[in-house]
Parts: structure tokens; C-alpha cells; sequence
């Protein structure tokens, strides 16, 4: 293609068909003659001239700027379009036909280098930020190349290892190369270059800054500098932050942090001074930089140490010990200020008060000084070396040369001695050793095991003054000591005397060791040991007081009566001898109790021991008590209970069984829910209690209703305190009894409860039949009783109402007497019409219908009729029946409550009177 653009994929340039005259871009722009180019009046004079040979043409690359993807603190993402590219023109048919075996190809390379612009400014634009860095290019060729590639790139260039904040330039340069066919030498050509992609990476916080440097050291302060961190993170330093430890004393800025390190400094200058340091401290420091992205890692810490002194001035060196010709002294070494201290030097004057000598110079801590003067008092100073220097002198103290120590005190002897306390006197010395004596000092020696545990196993001083006398009031009862005594004077301490052995008076031995115990359901089993000290005399017995624990105590108030252990504000003696160990028993199961044990003597009991707390192990639940009817119908019984005491464990549940006792029948039957109780599910007729040990009892009711001959059936178990038993028969008795189960087991059955269900309407009859007519009026026993009309009914079966039909005529015909008779002969059978009214509907029968309805008819209705004479009659007879008693009693009291004798009339006569009078008094109970 003449003079025409190419672009060749891959990079490879293939040669075209242009001309053989043309011209290529150079680095500045201008344009030369291409080598081979000729006039046409020149042409005939070369063709006669050799031609010279042919070189590739020299493409035309045209790049295009790059472009940056992405960018981060340290990293820039940048691709490039493929180049554009073109040969010259030219005419030379030669260089036509040599082109043809010629192959170009281009080398792409991507150069990035920093640029060094002033601070940053957030709204230049991209225009103004290339003319920023033109200029800054211009005066630097820092180019580095990152990448170079055959071809342009397919995939962008991840340029890496930039630093954060930065600005910088990045271009492609583009290097053209051919190759001759038969030739294996390229030819390169000038390299073209792109527009420049200026940019800049993410600013980041400071990174980590060098250790503060020493810049100056003093006694008492430390001054520091460092320098601007290497990485700033592209963004100005605005603060630094120096730490130390440790915290310099009477410091009263902030506190120091969780590594022991305080902030002494917060500022924009990279120098400080630490002062108020004492010489010779050791100091750490770290340092971190801030900029508006926030602070930098702590740099690594570097320690100095002040300036050292001379050392501290020392304290006066202490006598320790003398002899006649000899003083020891020692002394504590003073604070070295920085610098270890290489000697100590004591000097000693004359004894006469005049210049000093050298007596020591070492490194030691304790001088004798020998070679002394007996009798005189001699002057000692004391100073301390290290590398600063000399410290000052101390000041001067005095030591004594002539005395030595006295003899030991005479005539030690304990004047009064009782239980815990023993007064002591002596006398001083015959030879005090040339000094006076200035002190006594008073040992005493424990030898009995128990005195020994209070004072210790070593000689123990009890008494360090001038005094000739001492009271000691510590000592144990019953116990042996030693005593001993030295003195003391200017010269030290001089030997004991021979030791004194005294005995305290006997006591009350010490409380033994709190007692164990063996826990069963109902007993405790409690051991103890010997005390530690009997007091001086032997241990004659023991005593042991226990009580039920405070906190038991009101958990087992409510279970009946209690043991006298249960009440809490005392404790009671259970035992008193000379056995170590007790049973006690008749406890209540699991309850807590307390106990404490005290020895005796001859001298008393001694004190009690520690109280010990044992519970009881816990067993089955007290049996519950009777239940209570709580609603009573024809069909059902409702009955609750009350939670027994668990003896130790919570009762969880209730097992309620029933026994069917048959219709209510007889005077002595309960009717309408009227309820007995039977002790542990008996209820005889002589009221004893019988044990119940089987829950089922093979065996049908009867008139006694025996627990044991009844036959009992589970109704409900659970843990709830009430139940409800239906499909229950109508004037029926039952009986109902409830045991409790907890963790242990079960119960023993309570008190049974006797119940019976009300009565309900009779059911429908088939039919009625007429039986008889009364002859004479009857009053009526309710309102609304049957009775009234004189006429008896009673249900019969549907072939005695087809009877009744055909035979009505004859039975018309009877007489009206045999009607009566037949009427009276099954009025007992039907006296349930009367608690009929006249609507059909059932009366509501009240305790006096109850009791009347149990009596024979003529008697019922003659009872209703009459009733306040009744009333009248069974209150006189109540009063004959007292006199007769009082009569009765009288005559018992001088030979019996009966006649005695052969009088038979008499003694049937006192017996129907008896009689009577129970009858009155139980038909008064029914009215």
C-alpha cells in the first residue's frame, strides 16, 4: 500500500508495496532524506556509478498514550493499544523487490519512574497535574523499565513495589526491528514513544520510624532526636509521640500504659529533653509519626542512661561488736548514681580527738579495726569510689574499746506463777565487763507439745529492758517451761544463766476436734478425737450436745410432734461419759442437725469443739392424712388431701385407691356424702387401726368393711392433692385411702375415708298399678308426698300391666279392709314416693327427712304430724335420763351401777331403762 498506515497484529511488520522514496520520524521532530532517494538528472550519472546496497526501510510507529486501571498504595494496573506503524514511500523497483524478503517486528516497553512534585493538591485536574510533572520530568531521565513485550499487551501490566502517596509517569516505548531474509542480524531502529501517564498511588499512615537517637546526656536529663520516618506515607508528618519507661519519679503527666510505657512528648518537632532524671538511670524510649490518615507502627525501642555521679553520701558505720583492743563495724552501701561503686575507705582518728588515719579501703561491707587502745573512745567516718568520684564523708560516729560483757544475771526465780502467766525477777551481774549494763533479756523454752504449737520449738525472748523483774502472760495451762536470763552492756550481750524449768497451773483441757458422723435414716453415729492438751490433767469424760439445725427446724415444724432436738435455740445433752463416740438415735429422716463435743477434767469442761452439721439420710414419706371430701353426687366423689412430710425428699407423687362398699342400707348408714374416717384404711366397728399390706384384696363388701377383706382398685396416681372419682353408683358407700411416693418409695397408707354418694331419682317406671285405697286419712310426711292420697304405687313389668287390665273389674270388687291390709303390708316398700313431690320432681332431703326416712311408715308419719310435741317429749325425757344417771351413779359409787343379787325383775328393768334412754338421746340427735 503506497505511503498507506499498517497495522500488524502480534507486532510483526510485513513489508508493503510504497515507493522507494521516503521519510521517517526521528527523536526531534525533523525530517532527512532517506539514504537511496535520487533526482532525476542525477540518474543517468549513477547508473553509471556501482549501486550501492539496500537496506530495510525504516517504519513510521505511531503510539498511543497508555491507560492506568487501577491504582493502591503500592501497586498501578496499566495496558496499552496496539501501535500504528507505516514504511516510506519510494520508486526504486530494487528496493520494492527487496522489501519482499524483509520482516519487521516492535518491542513494547512499559518505563515508570517517580516523580517529585510539592504537596498534593485534591482538585487539580488531570491537564493540571501533567503540567506539573512535565516540567519534573525534563529535569530527570529516572526511567526504569517494568515490563517489555513482543506485540501489544493483552493482559495489563501490574506494576508493583511503588511507595503510597506518590506521584508518578508512566510511558511505553515502542522499538521497531527487521530482519533481512538470509540475514540472522536484526536491524533496529529508532524507538518511538508514547504520551506520558502521569499518576499517583493511595497515602497511607506512616511507616515505621527509626529508633530515637541520644543527642545529649546530663545528670538528670536526657535529650532526644530521630528523624522523619522513610515512608510518610504520601501524606505531610504532622505530630510525633515519644514514650518511655520506666516513668521518671514525681512524674505527673499521664499515666503509664498496660506495657509499663508513658507519654512524655506530643509535638511536631523531632528533638526533646527529658529532665528531672536522677544520675545513672537507665531509660527506654519509642517513637511513632502521625499524618491525616492517622499514626505509624512504634519504632523499635532503644535505651540510654543519664550521666553518673559520685556516689550517695553513706550512713554512719554501726558498731557490731569490741574487744579490749579491737571494734567491728559494718554499714549498707549508699545509692552509686549510675556508676558501680569500686571501693569503700573507714577512716578512725586517735581516740583523742584528732586527725584521722586510714583503717580499711576495700570492697567489702563489715571492717574490724584492730590494734585500738583499750579504754577510749575512738571516731569512725566512712566514704564511698566509683568512676565519677569520691562521695562525701559520713558523719562521724563513736565506738567504745574498753568493755567487755557482763557475766550472766543471778538468783533467777519465778515468784508467782498460775494458769497463763508466770512473774520472773533476777539480779544484776557480779562483773558488768568494765560498762554498765544496759539491758536484760529474758528467754523462755517451750517443752510441752501444745505449748510448743502456740511459742514455737526455739527459744523465744519475752522480755529486752533495764528492769530486774518481768510478767509473762502467755503460756498455756498445765504446761512446762524453761526460762533463762542474760545481760547486756556497751560491749554486747553476755552469756545465759542455767535455765529454770517451771509448771503452769492445771485447767479445763482444750476443746477436742469437731466430730464426725455416720449418717443413717433415723441415727447418727458421732466420733470424735482426744483434745490437743488435757490442761494439765487427765481427761475423765466427755459430754455432747446436739439440736436440729436452725434451717431444718422450720421445714419439719408442720409434721406433728417433734423430738425435743428440733428446737433450735438450744442444744441438748444427749450424752455425757468417757467413750469417744455416741449413737443417737430416734431421729427424723432426712433433716439436718447440729453437734458439738467438750472434754472434762477434774478442773471443769473445757471449751466446746467447732459445731459439726450432719443430715439424716432421707426415707419413704410420713403416711398422708385422711382425705377430705371435697364434693359429693349420685355418680361421682371429689376429695383433696394434704402433702405428708417427705422425711428428706420431696414427694413427687399420690397413688388414691377405692373400695366399693355396696348400697347405704341400715341406721347406721351414711347417706348424702356423710364421710368416716378409718385409721390406716380399716374402719371396723370398734374403731381399732389395722395395717394395710395388700392394696387389692381379693374379697366382697361386708356389713364389718375391713381394709384387709375389701377389694381395693387404683383411681389415680399422680402429683397433684385432689382427685375426682366418677361413674359412681347413687347411694353407695365407698371407702378411700392415699399413700405418697418420693425418691425412697412409698408411703404406708393413710387414714381411710368412708363416702357416700348421693341419692337420685328413681328411674322411669314401666307402669303404675292402683293396690289399695285407704280407709282413713293420713297426714301428709312433705309437701308434695304421694302419700296423701292414700294411694300406694309401684312399678310393675309389662306383663303384670296386661294383668292388671284384665283382672281390673275383680280387683274393683275386693273389699275396702283387704285393700288397707295389702297397702300397709308394702308401704315400706314404697315409702320412696314420699320424697316425691306432686310434680314428679325429687325432694331435697334435709337431716331430719334422712333420719325419718329410716324409720318404719306409721311411725315416720305419726313423727311429722306431731312433731313439736315430739320435741317437747324427747327434752323431758333428756332430763329424766340425767336424773336416772345421777341415780344410777349414786348407787355404783356403794355397790354397783346394776342391782345385784337374786333380783331378776330389778336388773331387766335397770337394763330397759338403759335402753331408753339411748333411744331418746339418738331420736333427739335426728330431730
Amino acid at each position: 500500500m503506497q505511503g498507506g498506515t499498517h497495522s500488524v497484529p502480534g507486532g510483526l511488520l510485513e513489508p508493503s508495496n510504497a515507493g522507494h522514496a521516503g521519510i521517517h520520524l526521528e527523536d526531534d521532530g525533523g525530517v532527512e532524506a532517506v539514504p537511496g532517494s535520487v533526482t532525476s538528472s542525477e540518474h543517468e550519472e549513477q547508473q553509471q556509478v556501482e549501486e550501492p546496497p539496500l537496506v530495510p526501510l525504516e517504519p513510521v510507529v505511531i503510539l498511543h498514550e497508555p491507560e492506568l486501571l487501577a491504582v493502591t498504595a503500592t501497586t498501578a494496573s496499566i495496558s496499552w493499544p496496539a501501535a500504528e506503524w507505516s514504511l516510506p514511500a519510494h520508486d526504486d523497483p530494487r528496493q520494492t523487490a527487496f522489501q519482499q524478503g524483509v520482516v519487521y517486528s516492535l518491542l513494547y516497553e512499559l518505563q515508570v519512574q517517580q516523580v517529585d512534585l510539592g504537596p498534593p493538591s485534591n482538585t487539580a485536574s488531570a491537564e493540571q497535574l501533567l503540567q506539573q510533572v512535565y516540567p519534573a520530568l525534563n529535569s530527570s531521565n529516572n526511567w526504569r523499565s517494568v515490563s517489555s513485550v513482543v506485540g501489544p499487551m493483552q493482559v495489563p501490566v501490574q506494576v508493583t513495589m511503588l511507595r503510597s502517596g506518590r506521584f508518578y509517569a508512566a510511558r511505553v516505548v515502542a522499538t521497531a526491528t527487521a530482519v533481512v531474509e538470509g540475514s540472522q542480524q536484526p536491524v533496529a531502529f529508532a524507538a518511538a514513544t508514547s504520551q506520558v501517564l502521569p499518576f499517583r498511588t493511595l497515602p497511607t499512615p506512616p511507616g515505621q520510624m527509626q529508633a530515637p537517637a541520644l543527642a545529649q546526656r546530663a545528670r538528670n536529663a536526657l535529650k532526644l532526636k530521630w528523624n522523619v520516618p522513610d515512608e510518610t506515607g504520601g501524606e505531610a508528618i504532622q505530630r510525633y509521640e515519644l514514650l518511655v519507661t520506666p516513668q521518671p519519679a514525681g512524674w505527673d503527666g499521664p499515666p503509664a500504659d498496660e506495657q509499663g510505657f508513658t507519654q512524655v512528648y506530643v509535638g511536631d518537632e523531632r528533638s526533646y529533653k527529658l529532665g528531672k532524671l536522677g544520675p545513672g538511670q537507665r531509660f527506654s524510649f519509642k517513637i511513632r509519626s502521625f499524618n491525616v490518615l492517622g499514626g505509624g507502627p512504634w519504632s523499635l525501642p532503644s535505651t540510654f542512661t543519664t550521666q553518673a555521679s559520685v556516689p550517695a553520701q553513706p550512713d554512719p558505720p554501726v558498731q557490731v561488736a569490741s574487744s579490749k583492743d579491737a571494734a567491728t563495724l559494718q554499714w549498707r552501701p549508699p545509692a552509686d548514681n549510675g556508676a558501680v561503686i569500686s571501693c569503700y575507705q573507714l577512716e578512725v582518728d586517735d581516740g583523742r580527738g584528732g586527725e584521722f588515719r586510714l583503717a580499711f579501703t576495700g570492697l567489702d561491707t563489715q571492717c574490724v579495726v584492730a590494734k585500738l587502745q583499750s579504754g577510749l573512745n575512738y571516731r569512725f567516718r566512712l566514704r564511698t569510689e566509683n568512676s565519677e568520684g569520691y562521695s562525701m564523708w559520713s558523719t562521724a560516729v563513736a565506738a567504745a574499746t574498753a568493755a567487755t560483757t557482763p557475766g550472766c544475771p543471778t538468783g533467777l526465780a519465778a515468784v508467782g506463777i498460775n494458769r497463763s502467766s508466770v512473774t520472773l525477777t533476777w539480779q544484776p551481774p557480779s562483773s558488768d565487763g568494765g560498762s554498765q549494763v544496759l539491758a536484760y533479756q529474758v528467754q523462755l523454752l517451750a517443752k510441752t507439745k501444745v505449748a510448743a504449737a502456740a511459742l514455737g520449738s526455739d527459744w523465744v525472748i519475752i522480755f529486752d529492758g533495764a528492769a530486774v523483774a518481768t510478767t509473762f502472760s502467755a503460756l498455756q495451762p498445765g504446761c512446762e517451761y524453761m526460762v533463762r536470763a542474760a545481760a547486756r552492756n556497751a560491749a554486747g550481750q553476755g552469756s545465759f544463766c542455767m535455765p529454770l524449768r517451771l509448771t503452769t497451773a492445771p485447767d479445763v483441757p482444750l476443746q477436742p476436734p469437731k466430730p464426725e458422723a455416720e449418717a443413717a435414716a433415723t441415727s447418727l453415729l458421732l466420733r470424735w478425737a482426744a483434745p490437743q492438751h488435757d490442761g494439765g490433767s487427765q481427761v475423765t469424760g466427755y459430754k455432747v450436745e446436739m439440736r436440729c439445725s436452725p434451717d431444718a427446724s422450720s421445714s419439719t415444724a408442720a409434721i406433728g410432734p417433734q423430738h425435743s432436738l428440733a428446737i433450735p435455740e438450744h442444744f441438748l445433752n444427749i450424752y455425757a461419759g468417757p467413750d469417744m463416740c455416741v449413737q443417737v438415735t430416734d431421729l427424723l429422716p432426712g433433716t439436718a442437725y447440729e453437734y458439738r463435743a467438750a472434754a472434762l477434767n477434774s478442773h471443769g469442761a473445757g471449751p466446746w469443739s467447732v459445731i459439726g452439721t450432719a443430715t439424716t439420710l432421707p426415707a419413704a414419706p410420713l403416711p398422708p392424712p385422711a382425705p377430705q371430701l371435697a364434693a359429693c353426687s349420685s355418680s361421682s366423689l371429689s376429695v383433696t388431701w394434704v402433702e405428708p412430710y417427705g422425711q428428706g425428699s420431696p414427694v413427687s407423687s399420690y397413688t388414691l385407691n377405692m373400695a366399693r362398699l355396696g348400697p347405704v342400707g341400715g341406721s347406721g348408714s351414711g347417706a348424702n356424702g356423710v364421710v368416716h374416717a378409718m385409721a390406716n384404711g380399716t374402719a371396723d366397728g370398734s374403731g381399732q387401726q389395722h395395717p394395710d399390706s395388700h392394696d387389692d384384696a381379693a374379697s366382697s363388701c361386708s356389713s364389718g368393711h375391713s381394709a384387709d377383706k375389701v377389694r381395693w382398685e387404683t383411681v389415680y396416681t399422680g402429683p397433684l392433692t385432689s382427685a375426682e372419682v366418677r361413674q359412681l353408683k347413687p347411694a353407695c358407700r365407698y371407702m378411700l385411702r392415699v399413700r405418697a411416693h418420693n425418691s425412697i418409695g412409698g408411703s404406708n397408707w393413710g387414714e381411710a375415708l368412708t363416702a357416700t354418694t348421693s341419692p337420685a331419682a328413681p328411674c322411669q317406671p314401666a307402669s303404675l298399678t292402683s293396690t289399695a285405697v285407704s280407709s282413713s286419712p293420713a297426714a301428709p310426711a312433705s309437701e308434695g308426698d304421694s302419700s296423701e292420697s292414700g294411694l300406694a304405687l309401684a312399678p310393675a313389668s309389662a306383663a303384670e300391666a296386661g294383668a292388671g287390665k284384665r283382672k281390673s273389674k275383680g280387683k274393683s270388687k275386693a273389699s275396702v279392709k283387704d285393700a288397707a291390709a295389702a297397702a300397709e303390708k308394702r308401704s315400706s316398700k314404697v315409702a320412696a314416693v314420699a320424697n316425691v313431690t306432686a310434680k314428679g320432681k325429687p325432694r331435697k332431703l334435709g337431716l331430719k327427712d334422712h333420719v325419718l326416712s329410716q324409720l318404719p311408715p306409721p311411725v315416720s308419719r305419726w313423727l311429722r304430724k306431731n312433731s313439736k310435741y315430739v320435741k317437747y317429749g324427747i327434752a323431758a325425757a333428756a332430763v329424766l335420763a340425767v336424773l336416772v344417771m345421777i341415780v344410777l351413779a349414786s348407787l355404783g359409787s356403794r355397790g354397783g351401777d346394776a342391782p345385784r343379787g337374786g333380783d331378776a325383775a330389778a336388773q331387766a328393768a335397770f337394763m330397759q331403762m338403759q335402753a331408753q334412754q339411748q333411744m331418746q338421746m339418738q331420736a333427739q340427735q335426728r330431730m
